[in-house]
């Protein structure tokens, strides 16, 4: 890949359009990662979880080459297609403040887009079918609140995919398979080194099928979720992301015997499920990020100070979750005379 360059130059600002070869390409390639990390693993692709687990030290082999893959998706195609990135917004207190609620939330709900989304769905999951439809409702109503435009305007229009990008995606498909073959032949299972080298290559795949598919553009999200230039760039990746998850959890629930693809019976529908989702959901909304796309952008500039300072705002969220949490039991108790709950895994 030494010397291929796509697209305009790196972090330009590129009009809004809808590429729906892109879309598809990166919904099947953060699918195939969240849906092989369950059947390598027997683990869900939680961007938020990984994060998570390493702000507040929990250390989890997996987690952590996850969250490498992402930042090395990001600086791959950084170099060979800039224009899965655009012009990083101004640092503000406002994209702080986005950060904070993104990482509160994901706390409280235990899950993002992917963890809930992806994997939620795939798996079958009671928490998950209603966090997803909260934090997307909140997540909508911010954005449009903040495109200030409440009219539905002319769709974004139609577009090839950037020139070169389909031998681009079939040589990266062609390379993980290859480096994938040998982790399934070599390595047991459930050892530090199979757990270290999956982890690392779902979120290298998870990473690239981001970054391909536009879920790195901010401005992308946005018109995904206002009606002001409607854009169905995040609806077709996910629905292409989720369809490949889910035939994959069948796969590993049907054939491998993995009970981990389905969810378990009993999961609660608590008050730090809904409200940690509507949370969440305003922090996505009002930035256009939620953490996986954060890190991959992070990869790409790990200097660029929007991105540090709302990465920022993300840490504080996720270590005030707690206290939070601890506040809405209280209020629970007060209310209705029941706790709020701890977090379940969806």
């Amino acid at each position: 890949l030494v010397g291929l360059h796509l697209g305009p130059s790196p972090m330009a600002s590129t009009s809004l359009s809808f590429s729906p070869v892109q879309a598809l390409l990166g919904g099947l390639f953060l699918g195939t990662g969240s849906g092989l990390l369950m059947l390598f693993s027997g683990k869900i692709a939680g961007n938020s979880g990984a994060l998570k687990s390493v702000v507040v030290g929990e250390f989890d082999v997996s987690k952590t080459s996850f969250l490498a893959g992402l930042l090395a998706a990001g600086a791959v195609f950084a170099r060979i297609m800039p224009s899965a990135f655009e012009a990083a917004p101004l640092p503000t207190l406002g994209l702080f403040a986005g950060g904070v609620a993104t990482g509160l939330g994901t706390s409280l709900a235990n899950g993002c887009t992917s963890g809930h989304g992806l994997c939620g769905f795939s798996r079958l999951s009671p928490r998950s079918f209603v966090a997803v439809p909260i934090f997307m409702g909140f997540a909508a109503v911010t954005a449009t609140v903040k495109s200030g435009v409440y009219s539905v305007g002319p769709v974004v229009p139609v577009v090839p995919p950037v020139d070169g990008l389909i031998p681009l995606a079939a040589g990266l498909a062609a390379a993980l398979l290859a480096a994938l073959v040998p982790v399934a032949l070599f390595t047991r299972q459930g050892s530090h080194v199979r757990e270290a080298a999956v982890g690392g290559w779902v979120g290298l795949a998870f990473g690239m099928g981001l970054a391909m598919g536009g879920m790195t553009r901010a401005s992308v999200i946005g018109s995904a979720l206002s009606p002001a230039q409607p854009n169905p760039t995040l609806w077709v990746l996910f629905v292409t992301g989720l369809l490949t998850t889910f035939t994959i959890y069948r796969v590993a629930q049907h054939y491998h015997k993995m009970p981990q693809a389905i969810a378990a019976a009993g999961g609660r529908i608590d008050a730090r499920l809904m409200v940690g989702s509507a949370i969440f959901g305003v922090g996505w909304g009002a930035t256009g990020f939620c953490p996986g796309p954060l890190l991959v952008n992070l990869g790409a500039t790990p200097v660029e100070p929007a991105i540090l300072l709302m990465l920022a705002g993300v840490v504080v969220g996720i270590l005030s979750s707690n206290v939070y949490g601890d506040a809405l039991d209280l209020v629970m108790r007060v209310l209705f005379d029941r706790p709020a709950q701890g977090a379940v895994k969806s």
